[in-house]
């Protein structure tokens, strides 16, 4: 065989081979712009008009420039770092939404629940009142025998509120004892609010208690509610 068809077979076993194996090759992009000023990009010089030829910038792929094998595996390894970090931002994603569902049932259970205090059979309830721009948190005895809402003397003081008629009023025990009659501007209990409330004062006599007067039937007759006494709370209901 003569050194010319040494060549020749030498030529075709090296094009033969790159296109049996084009992985090997380099991937290379060339970029130009026209004369409208839009922007090509093209794997060819040949696909380039000769005009725009003299002005290139020649782009090659990532990780272009190592063996097809180490190529292969930093590419593997990318996906495989794209993919645990798109998992990481869904299991965010769906921790988020545990939280903001929470947040969402502890704000329900704020409008359909109180938690209150229960000794014996007494059931002392959470209130907030205002007079004007006076507001006062206490805490009242739910007592469906009291006609009105019944503040002691000492938080009406606090509340600045202004008697309306004075009169008398009967106690349990059968005493008959000093009182007045005042109007809340506002009234709280739960998710219920009320404007312009009666209320009847009057001077609490006999032992230190922890509450401050009673929830009485001019409140309760026009809401709705349960008592869960295991676990202390009104669960208040849909009118």
């Amino acid at each position: 065989m003569t050194s010319c068809m040494k060549k020749i077979g030498c030529g075709l076993f090296v094009l033969l081979f790159f296109l049996i194996n084009p992985a090997i090759s380099r991937a290379e992009f060339y970029k130009y712009v026209d004369e409208n000023g839009a922007v090509h990009f093209v794997d060819d010089i040949n696909k380039i008009p000769v005009q725009y030829r003299y002005d290139l910038d020649k782009y090659k792929e990532k990780y272009d420039d190592l063996h097809p094998k180490d190529k292969a595996l930093k590419l593997a390894e990318e996906r495989r770092r794209a993919e645990k970090l798109k998992a990481e931002e869904a299991a965010k994603a769906a921790q988020e939404a545990a939280r903001q569902r929470q947040l969402a049932r502890q704000e329900m259970l704020k409008r359909v629940e109180t938690k209150v205090i229960i000794n014996g059979n007494q059931i002392l309830v959470p209130v907030t009142m205002w007079t004007g721009y006076n507001k006062l948190n206490t805490l009242l005895l739910l007592d469906t025998g009291a006609t009105v809402i019944v503040l002691h003397k000492k938080i009406a003081d606090q509340l600045n509120l202004t008697p309306i008629q004075k009169g008398k009023i009967r106690v349990a025990g059968g005493n008959v004892i000093d009182s007045y009659r005042g109007r809340l501007s506002r009234f709280a209990v739960g998710p219920y609010k009320v404007e312009n409330i009666g209320v009847t004062v009057i001077e609490h006599q006999g032992p230190k208690i922890d509450y401050s007067g009673l929830l009485g039937m001019n409140f309760l007759r026009n809401v709705k509610y349960t008592i869960d006494y295991q676990n202390q709370v009104i669960r208040w209901q849909a009118q």
